[in-house]
Order: structure tokens, then C-alpha cells, then sequence
């Protein structure tokens, strides 16, 4: 999808907005913790991990690409934590009733991603974060 948007990504400086602050364009993938190779404490979830792991290649071989080719981009991942919507389920509703950390709403996931956005630099093309700003280790 990324190679379709390419030509709309800007290879100088973008004016920073109110929202964003930055000079530089984002793209950002919605990532998950369980793509992290490190990080796998629990096992399981084959499938799933084994296509999170292989989406953060993705971005990082895009920040090289992004860099290479001189665009004014940075690629990151970007884990959202639980989010109670259909996709989570009872599960994360459960999970937000129990006051369970990594659990948000809609409307907080919301603003924890721009919030998150909003402060990234340069230097962070090709990290996976989390909910909270930390960088995923790989």
C-alpha cells in the first residue's frame, strides 16, 4: 500500500500543523507487542505474532527506503495496547472493567496515538513504540 502513497509523500520539509509539530511526514502502521521476538514471554499465537514480526520488518525496511530515497518521512510501528472495540471483544471489555493497564477506549487510544505521534523525531523512523512511547524491542 505504502508504494502507492509514495509519490504523495513530500521529499522537503512539510509545514508543521497545530497538530503535528513536526517538518517531516509519518507513516505509521498499527503494530502489536506480540510481534517482538524479545518479548515473547507466553508463546503461542503463531500466526499472529509470526505476521506482526514480519509487518515491523516492513517498517524498518521502509525507514531505510524512506531515507535512501531522501524523503522528509519516517516509518514507525505503533502498538495502540487494548483497545475495546469488536476486534477485542468481551475480552477487552473485561479486561478495561478490571482496570487492567494497556486497556483503553476508543476515544483514549485516540489520544494517546496522536499524543504519541506528536513527539516523535527523526531519529525514531523504524522503532516499533507502544501506547505509552517506549520503543518495542525487536
Amino acid at each position: 500500500m505504502v508504494k502507492h502513497f509514495l509519490p504523495l509523500i513530500p521529499r522537503n520539509s512539510v509545514p508543521p500543523t497545530k497538530l503535528f509539530p513536526q517538518d517531516f511526514s509519518l507513516v505509521t502502521s498499527f503494530s502489536a507487542r506480540v510481534g517482538s521476538i524479545e518479548d515473547n514471554k507466553s508463546g503461542g499465537w503463531y500466526s499472529y505474532r509470526s505476521w506482526k514480526a514480519a509487518q515491523n520488518q516492513i517498517t524498518k525496511t521502509l525507514s531505510w527506503e524512506l531515507q535512501f530515497c531522501k524523503y522528509k518521512a519516517i516509518a514507525v510501528g505503533y502498538h495502540p495496547g487494548t483497545v475495546e472495540t469488536a476486534l477485542s471483544g468481551e475480552m477487552g471489555k473485561r479486561r478495561r472493567e478490571a482496570g487492567e493497564r494497556g486497556v483503553f477506549t476508543v476515544d483514549e487510544a485516540v489520544e494517546k496515538f496522536v499524543h504519541n505521534m506528536r513527539n516523535l523525531e527523526q531519529r525514531d523512523s523504524g522503532k516499533v513504540i507502544d501506547c505509552e512511547g517506549k520503543e518495542i524491542p525487536w
